[in-house]
Formats: C-alpha cells, sequence, structure tokens
C-alpha cells in the first residue's frame, strides 16, 4: 500500500501547490515514468507488486543432494566437475557443475585430501640449537649452465650445517643432502622447515622424516621468507 500512498502524497501536493505535474514530481525526487506506470497499475487495481513464493525448479531436491554425497563418497579420489559428468554418464542425478560444487561444499567435502595439519603454520622462533632447520633450493648460473645450490641451515645459531652443489632437483638428491646433515649430528632432533615444492613432499623425502622420527612444517604457500 505504500505505493497507493505516494500517489496520493503527489495528488494532494499537486492540488495544493498548483504547481505543474513535473515539478511537484521532481520536488518529490520520483520519476514521470514510474509515477504513470504505478497511476495506470492503481487504476486497474493491481498496483501490488506479486510475491513468487514458489521455489526454483532448478534447486537441488533432497534426495538429489543426498545421491550426490553418496556418489562422493565413494569416488573420493575425484573433483567436483568429474563427478558431475560420471552421474550423468551413470544416470544417478543431472545436476550442474556448480551445484556439485555447492553441495560437496556444505558437506565438507570439496577437497579430495585434507591438509596436513603441518601446513601453512606459523614458523616461531627457535630457543635453542638444532631445533628447527630450515632446507631450500637456490638456482646458481655457473659456467653456462644451472646448478642448485641446497643448503641446511640452523634456524637459532644461522649455522650453515650441510649444503651441496647438484646437477638436477631430483628429490632423492635433495633428501640425500638432508640426511648427510643429520647423519653429522646424530644427537639432533629438528623440525625440519621447508616449502611445498614437490623434492619436500615426495615419498622420498616423508620415509626420511619418518625414518629420523622428526617433524616436517611446510611454509604456506607465497611465503618463501619463512623458509630461513
Amino acid at each position: 500500500m505504500l505505493k497507493l500512498k505516494i500517489l496520493n502524497e503527489i495528488n494532494k501536493t499537486n492540488h495544493r501547490s498548483q504547481w505543474p505535474l513535473s515539478r511537484t514530481l521532481l520536488a518529490l525526487g520520483l520519476k514521470r515514468s514510474i509515477y504513470f506506470t504505478w497511476k495506470k497499475r492503481a487504476e486497474s487495481g493491481n498496483l501490488d507488486d506479486k510475491t513468487n513464493s514458489r521455489e526454483s525448479p532448478l534447486k537441488i531436491l533432497p534426495e538429489e543432494e543426498k545421491a550426490v554425497v553418496n556418489y562422493a563418497l565413494a569416488h573420493t579420489e575425484e573433483g567436483y566437475r568429474r563427478l558431475c559428468w560420471m552421474m550423468v554418464d551413470e544416470d544417478v542425478v543431472y545436476v550442474s557443475p556448480g551445484t556439485v560444487y555447492n553441495v560437496l561444499s556444505k558437506h565438507d567435502l570439496l577437497y579430495r585430501w585434507k591438509r596436513s595439519q603441518t601446513v601453512g603454520i606459523m614458523v616461531t622462533k627457535p630457543t635453542k640449537p638444532n631445533q628447527r632447520w630450515h632446507t631450500d633450493i637456490m638456482y646458481l648460473w655457473l659456467s653456462g649452465r644451472w646448478y642448485f645450490f641446497v643448503g641446511v641451515i640452523d634456524a637459532y645459531s644461522r649455522y650453515l650445517v650441510h649444503w651441496e652443489l647438484l646437477t638436477s632437483m631430483k628429490a632423492e638428491g635433495i633428501t640425500l643432502v638432508v640426511q648427510k646433515a643429520l647423519e653429522k649430528h646424530p644427537q639432533a632432533k629438528p623440525d625440519i622447515v621447508n616449502d611445498n615444492g614437490s623434492q619436500f613432499t615426495s615419498k622420498e623425502f616423508k620415509k626420511l622424516i619418518k625414518r629420523f622420527k622428526l617433524a616436517q612444517i611446510r611454509i604456506r604457500v607465497r611465503h618463501p621468507n619463512l623458509t630461513a
């Protein structure tokens, strides 16, 4: 009924002021097109806005949502887009990739693997030597070719525990450098801090961490300053 009240106020104001309608509308900040649209609808008894209480036909049904969840749990190795078309091919449910994404996100099934609790944590300052070692790879152009400097540094003393110059970045070589550093200090049990490079997430490196019973801390993505 608000629009009807506004129309009545316009008529009263226009009658009292004896202004032209355009001046009255300008003073009230209402466009002529809106005024005449409202007036025409009021004359036909259709001034109030209609509300559509019906749900969108594109909204996923409860049984469809359940089917998506069950299918995702049975195929945890697949991403949401591939899941979408696999369900279509197998006549499970017919929904868009965006809908599958929303359902998986709602049920905390969006990511195929949970992130490690040691990925992206803030690295605090050590309080003694051999408490935390940082390792990283540096590219060096020497004598017309690339070499890879791999260093292991003690975070407390800044002492370079061990380093080597390698001709490749294979995980085996990087792992061996860290192993030699640990063998130099057999009593040390440092936390190993590194970035998220494939060498440090490889099976070889993880086996080394497990064999020496150490903790691996992977820094946050795009924060290379945390490696040393």
